[in-house]
C-alpha cells in the first residue's frame, strides 16, 4: 500500500493536463479506498493537480467532502486543505463548510484546527458575509483563544485576530495578555512564533506592548539568535528615547551573529524610530555607519542606505552627518548598484549644503579605483554638482576634462557631452541643462519617429534644428513600437 500511496503523489507532481484523465478516475476512487494511506495519498495529489487543473479537481467536491467526516485527524485535515481550494470562489459553500466543521470537537485535531482558522480569516476578510455569520465566525476565533488549545492553534487564532481586527484594541488587548502568559513557555519554536505575532501587535499598539518590555528584553540574550533578533526587533519598535542609546549598543554586539533576514527586520525597525524621535538621528545615523561596515547581503546594506536616505528626507538638518555615511558606503562597498546610489544621493543633496566642497574628492576617488559603470555614475554626479553650484564649475570641468581620455567609451562620452553642457552660453544652457542635468524623463520611442517622419525635412533645412519635446505625442510612441 505504501508504493500505491508514494505512485500517486509522484504521478501527481510529473503528470501534464493532456495525461491526467488516464489517472483520475483512479486518483478519485483512491479516496473512497478502504486504506487511510491510500486515502491520504488521493488527498495529496488531489492538492498538487489543483493547480495544473482545477475543474478536474473540483469534480471530487462530494467526494473530498465526505471525508471531511472521518476518524483519522491527518485525513480531515488533507480534506479541509482540498475543500478550502476547490470552494476558494464560492463564499456560501466555504462558509457553510466551516460552520459544520465549527461544530466539530477539534481539539485533538491541531493540523485540522489551524486549517479552519486560516479558512475563517480568509472568510472574514472578504467582507461579503452577513452580519450573524461574520458575528459567529468571529466569536469563534475567541474562543480558540484559550489555553485549553494547543500552542499552535492559539498562534494560529491569534495571528487570525491581528488581521481580521488589526485596528480594535479591545481584540488585541485579548491575544496579547495570552501570549504574555506564553512567551515564557520552553520552547524556542512557540517563543519564536509568540514575537512573531507580538511584533504584528507593536505595529499599531505601542503602548500595549510597552508592558512586555521587561521580558522581552531578557530575550535579547538568549541562545537561540532567531528569537533573540525577533525580541530586538519589537523592542527597537517600542522603545522610548532615553533607552535608544543603550539598546543600540546592545544590538550592535548581537548583530554580526544575526542573519541577514533579522538583521534586515532590525534596520527597518531603526528606520520607524527616527518618524517617532527626530531628534536623536546622530545616534541614529552612527548606528547604521556601523552596520555598513559589517560583512553582509546586499540586501541588508540596502535597507541601510535607504535608512540614511529616509533620514535626510525626514530630518533636514541631518543632511551633512547622513553624507558621511552615504561616502563609507561608496568608498568601501563591494556592490556596484549601491555605489552607483550612493553617488546619485550625493549629487542630489551636496548642492544643499553650505559648504559641499569636501565632498567631491570623495566622488573623484571612484574615477580612480572603480569599475566602469560606477566611474560613468561618478562623471554624471560631478556634472550634476557643477550645474547645481556654478562656484564649483571651475573645479569639476578640469576633472571633467581629464576624463576625456579615458579608454571605456561610457566615462568618456559622458564627460563631453557634461563639458559642452556646462560651456554653453547662458541663453543655450537653460534649455539645454535642464534636458542633461534635470529629471525631465524623454520619450525615446516617439522621438525617434518623429526623426523617421521628418527624416527629409530635417536633412535639408539650413537652420539649427529644435524639436519640441513636449509637443511628441504618445500616439507616436506606439506607432514607433508598431514599425520595429
Amino acid at each position: 500500500m505504501c508504493i500505491r500511496d508514494s505512485s500517486m503523489k509522484v504521478l501527481a507532481k510529473i503528470i501534464d493536463t493532456e495525461n491526467l484523465p488516464v489517472i483520475e478516475r483512479y486518483l478519485r476512487q483512491a479516496i473512497m479506498d478502504k486504506n487511510e494511506y491510500v486515502q491520504k495519498g488521493a488527498l495529496i495529489s488531489g492538492i498538487i493537480l489543483f493547480s495544473k487543473a482545477s475543474e478536474n479537481i473540483k469534480k471530487w467536491s462530494n467526494d473530498v467532502q465526505d471525508k471531511l467526516n472521518a476518524s483519522d485527524p491527518q485525513i480531515i485535515y488533507l480534506s479541509l486543505v482540498l475543500m478550502s481550494l476547490i470552494k476558494s470562489n464560492d463564499l456560501f459553500s466555504a462558509s457553510r463548510i466551516a460552520q459544520m466543521m465549527m461544530s466539530k470537537d477539534l481539539r485533538k485535531m491541531p493540523l485540522a484546527h489551524c486549517q479552519l482558522i486560516r479558512g475563517i480569516k480568509g472568510l472574514l476578510l472578504s467582507e461579503d458575509l452577513d452580519a450573524k455569520t461574520q458575528l459567529s465566525f468571529q466569536n469563534y476565533l475567541s474562543s480558540c483563544l484559550t489555553t485549553a488549545n494547543c500552542d499552535m492553534v492559539v498562534i494560529e487564532a491569534s495571528k487570525a485576530v491581528c488581521e481580521v481586527a488589526p485596528n480594535s484594541p479591545a481584540h488585541l488587548e485579548s491575544v496579547y495578555t495570552l501570549l504574555q502568559s506564553m512567551i515564557s513557555a520552553h520552547r524556542s519554536i512557540v517563543k519564536y512564533s509568540v514575537l512573531r505575532v507580538m511584533k504584528r501587535i507593536a505595529s499599531t499598539q505601542l503602548q500595549l506592548m510597552s508592558q512586555c518590555g521587561p521580558e522581552l528584553e531578557k530575550l535579547v540574550t538568549y541562545a537561540n539568535k532567531s528569537v533573540a533578533s525577533m525580541a530586538i526587533s519589537i523592542i527597537l519598535k517600542i522603545a522610548k528615547e532615553k533607552d535608544v542609546d543603550g539598546l543600540l549598543s546592545t544590538i550592535s554586539q548581537y548583530l554580526p551573529e544575526m542573519a541577514d533576514e533579522f538583521r534586515v527586520d532590525a534596520i527597518q525597525s531603526v528606520k520607524h524610530l527616527i518618524k517617532r524621535y527626530p531628534g536623536i538621528y546622530k545616534l541614529l545615523i552612527s548606528f547604521l555607519r556601523k552596520c555598513l561596515r559589517l560583512q553582509s547581503s546586499l540586501e541588508f546594506k540596502r535597507e541601510v542606505v535607504e535608512s540614511v536616505i529616509y533620514i535626510i528626507h525626514t530630518v533636514d538638518a541631518s543632511r551633512e552627518e547622513a553624507l558621511y555615511a552615504v561616502v563609507d558606503l561608496v568608498e568601501d562597498c563591494q556592490f556596484e548598484s549601491l555605489v552607483i546610489r550612493g553617488l546619485e544621493v550625493m549629487a542630489r543633496e551636496i548642492p544643499l549644503l553650505d559648504n559641499g566642497e569636501p565632498f567631491i574628492r570623495f566622488i573623484c576617488n571612484r574615477l580612480i579605483l572603480e569599475g566602469e559603470k560606477v566611474r560613468a555614475s561618478a562623471v554624471t554626479a560631478l556634472a550634476k554638482l557643477g550645474w547645481k553650484k556654478p562656484k564649483l564649475q571651475s573645479i569639476i570641468k578640469n576633472i571633467l576634462m581629464k576624463c576625456l581620455i579615458e579608454q571605456a567609451d561610457e566615462v568618456r562620452d559622458r564627460a563631453a557631452l557634461y563639458l559642452h553642457t556646462l560651456e554653453l552660453k547662458s541663453q543655450e544652457k537653460d534649455s539645454l541643462s535642464e534636458l542633461v542635468f534635470g529629471d525631465k524623463k524623454i520619450d525615446f520611442n516617439a522621438l525617434e519617429n518623429y526623426l523617421k517622419s521628418n527624416k527629409q525635412d530635417l536633412m535639408s533645412s539650413e537652420k539649427p534644428i529644435h524639436i519640441n519635446l513636449d509637443s511628441l505625442k504618445p500616439e507616436e510612441h506606439k506607432e514607433s513600437k508598431s514599425e520595429k
